[in-house]
């Protein structure tokens, strides 16, 4: 549990502060300690790690950078892609699957549930299917991404890997994109997440919702990337209501409202 923030801290100091004890009674503290000096001197190491999380045993390869630790504990300490609904999910589309670290999550709540992991990242897909295996998790892999369109897009890699995204322009890479509507037309997803770099404008707005029932949908806002207020207006429109933001958002992003969008269909 979470707890109120002090006033004594910000929100971002705060965040670090209960991210690391997570780590330490997680993972422990010679390993914790070790990453983070890794980090501070810029040396990249892979560190194979396990902890607890609901009475299960996680287990992960990670680097000592600061983007392997910011998934980690945004996941598992944070619980980003929390769903506190009641749901019996049996299909979960995971856009943006990266390294895999919220398919586990998902697969740890929902264990009856098949899940689907898109990463057009082709450095990515031999990390993740290997996650997905040593923690048994029911997944598929495809190693594309979700548009709005079936076709060929370009694709650009950033060093830091959360920031690879499609673009508009030749970049000299191209993916397979793959749109919602057909792959599953006629199909119920129970869980639709999207952290596709600023796709999910796109992919909102392609979604043909008379054909394809998606129950929750819950994605990573980028407001420098999309028109929040679109989407917002697509989703309502479509029966959609919104969950007000849970308090660890405070910690994930406090410079805005609502970093995590979490819309459920009306029953």
């Amino acid at each position: 549990m979470i707890k109120k923030l002090s006033h004594k801290w910000t929100p971002r100091i705060m965040a670090k502060i209960i991210a690391i004890k997570w780590l330490v009674s997680n993972i422990g503290l010679v390993t914790t300690a070790t990453i983070l000096l890794e980090m501070l001197f810029g040396i990249t190491n892979n560190h194979s790690i396990k902890f607890r999380f609901l009475d299960n045993t996680v287990r992960m390869d990670i680097l000592s950078l600061r983007t392997d630790i910011a998934m980690l504990t945004e996941i598992f300490c944070f619980e980003a892609y929390e769903i506190k609904e009641d749901i019996k999910p049996t299909l979960i589309v995971d856009a943006g699957a990266n390294k895999g670290t919220t398919s586990i999550y998902f697969g740890i709540k929902y264990p009856v549930a098949e899940i689907h992991c898109y990463e057009p990242n082709s450095d990515l897909i031999a990390i993740l299917r290997n996650h997905l295996k040593i923690n048994g998790v029911n997944a598929r892999v495809y190693n594309e991404a979700i548009s709005d369109m079936n076709g060929i897009k370009f694709f650009e890699k950033n060093e830091n890997h959360q920031f690879s995204k499609i673009v508009e322009e030749d970049c000299g890479l191209s993916v397979r994109s793959v749109s919602l509507n057909d792959r599953y037309v006629n199909k119920k997803i129970d869980i639709l997440k999207l952290d596709i770099e600023g796709e999910e404008e796109k992919v909102i707005d392609s979604i043909d919702f008379k054909n394809l029932d998606i129950g929750v949908i819950i994605q990573e806002v980028h407001y420098d990337r999309v028109d929040y207020e679109k989407i917002f207006s697509i989703l309502r429109k479509n029966d959609y209501y919104f969950s007000d933001p849970y308090p660890q958002y405070h910690y994930l992003n406090p410079d805005v409202d609502r970093p995590i969008l979490l819309a459920i269909t009306k029953l």
